[in-house]
């Protein structure tokens, strides 16, 4: 076998091993990224299980589904108002992490679906109020993840408010 035949077969040989580490490289890699996107999911959904899922969030949220007046939003108290608005905000962040897919809307809707439709129909009456004084945008991502959630829950065959 002469010389130039053995390089050959060598430099083939480094050629496959190099393929062989490139593609370990790349798989490595795209494990790295994987789990670098689930470790991000993870904390965005203890953030939300945190904040949403809160004491005083959850006392905010039940007085607007329990205690909620009947007049007119224009003659709510600056208590009432400053409550609703703290909900409405709340929701309007959530709706702002699906809106912008920093969170999957399924695994949320799956733990708040019925919470945010709940929100809603409570509190639509003001939103509608208050977007005849500010901008009709206002509060925009909460009525899409309304919308979004209540679809969700009607798939599933939940009753939605």
């Amino acid at each position: 076998m002469a010389i130039s035949d053995i390089a050959a077969v060598v430099g083939t040989f480094i050629n496959v091993i190099i393929a062989f580490v490139s593609m370990a490289t790349l798989l490595f890699l795209y494990r790295q990224t994987k789990e670098a996107t689930k470790s991000r999911e993870l904390e965005v959904t203890q953030n939300i299980f945190a904040e949403f899922g809160s004491e005083e969030n959850r006392q905010l949220r039940y007085y607007v589904y329990t205690q909620l007046p009947t007049q007119p939003p224009s003659e709510y108290s600056r208590d009432v108002t400053n409550t609703i608005e703290r909900v409405c905000n709340s929701v309007d962040q959530l709706g702002f992490l699906v809106n912008n897919r920093l969170v999957e809307p399924d695994k949320l809707f799956q733990f708040y679906g019925y919470s945010i439709v709940q929100c809603w129909s409570k509190c639509e009456p003001y939103i509608l109020y208050v977007r005849t004084q500010r901008t009709q945008f206002y509060w925009e991502d909460f009525e899409t993840i309304y919308r979004q959630a209540k679809a969700f829950l009607e798939k599933r065959g939940y009753h939605t408010p």
